[in-house]
Order: C-alpha cells, then sequence, then structure tokens
C-alpha cells in the first residue's frame, strides 16, 4: 500500500504491486516587493510510478502562492 502523511493508505493501493511510488518536480520563485513583503509562488508536478498508476491514480499537479510579510 501508498501511506499518504497522515498515515491513511491510498484506495485500492493495497491490491497493486510497484515498487516505484512517484517522481516530483518542483519550481518555487520569490519575489521581494519590499524588504518585507515578499510574494512566493510554487509549481509542482507529480509523475505518477507504477505503484499509483496500477491503482488507477494519475500525475497531478499542484499551484500555490501566497505573501509574506515579515515584522
Amino acid at each position: 500500500a501508498v501511506y499518504r502523511a497522515n498515515g491513511s493508505a491510498f484506495a485500492g493501493t493495497q491490491n497493486f504491486g510497484g515498487k516505484k511510488i512517484a517522481d516530483t518536480i518542483r519550481f518555487q520563485a520569490v519575489y521581494p516587493f519590499t524588504s518585507r513583503l515578499s510574494f512566493t509562488g510554487r509549481y509542482e508536478h507529480l509523475i505518477a510510478g507504477p505503484a499509483l498508476t496500477n491503482a488507477g491514480y494519475k500525475n497531478s499537479d499542484f499551484l500555490a502562492g501566497w505573501i509574506s510579510y515579515r515584522f
């Protein structure tokens, strides 16, 4: 089985074989507006391996952005 960070299994992964879970590509950029204010953007692409694809899972993408203020 393939487990999530919280300890629960991804449904169906216990029924299929596969040693490789996934590969991840990550890009992150930080843009400072001022010395105290910045924006961070992140993109991640998960390339599902046999342990996930055999159970019907596919590749996935994650996109996030946030503003940080230091005081």
